[in-house]
């Protein structure tokens, strides 16, 4: 296990936009790399930087 302070002790807003700018990469990353998925999103009309 690690202890990274920084993470571990930030305050709430702090931790929800590391969440949101994480989620946001893992979904460009998707779209960009799985063509499933990027069917799944342009089906839904919608772009993973939405």
């Amino acid at each position: 296990m690690f202890w990274e302070p920084d993470r571990e002790c930030m305050d709430r807003e702090e931790l929800e936009q590391l969440q949101f700018e994480r989620l946001q990469s893992t979904l460009n990353r998707t779209y960009s790399n799985v063509p499933f998925y990027r069917k799944k999103f342009d089906d839904l009309g919608i772009l993973p930087e939405e």
